[in-house]
């Protein structure tokens, strides 16, 4: 089965043709910055199973976990689809938001909770790593 991401004007594209993977919450203020919200929801995808079209363009910051991290977004509507992570070089990061899929894994677990806001509860059901 295929799997489609796309940015929001749906210029840059992400065909997936693997297994969805169950995807993790992200509490650092990389993530919180780059959603505009308190974590960032994402998941992993192989990239020989990948397709990715578009012009894209490309951001370079240095993350929490003192790692570069590579943000592919859409030079148009400046979503950000995809971003590569040292840690999963095999892999592209992707935001779940950008599959636009309700029936999506629900997230299993969650790093970062050292920057998590306060307010925000968990379920039980999420494994959390303080980092």
């Amino acid at each position: 089965m295929k799997h489609l991401a796309t940015c929001l004007c749906e210029n840059l594209k992400l065909e997936y043709s693997g297994e969805l993977k169950p995807s993790a919450l992200c509490h650092c203020y990389g993530c919180q910055k780059r959603t505009g919200s308190i974590f960032g929801t994402q998941t992993l995808v192989e990239k020989n199973l990948t397709t990715i079209s578009g012009e894209s363009k490309f951001y370079d910051f240095e993350a929490d976990t003192k790692g570069v991290i590579r943000m592919y977004s859409c030079p148009t509507c400046s979503t950000t689809l995809n971003w590569d992570n040292p840690y999963f070089p095999d892999h592209y990061t992707v935001a779940v938001g950008c599959f636009a899929n309700a029936e999506f894994p629900a997230p299993t677990f969650s790093v970062h909770e050292d920057r998590m806001h306060k307010w925000l509860t968990l379920p039980d059901t999420i494994e959390t790593h303080m980092d």
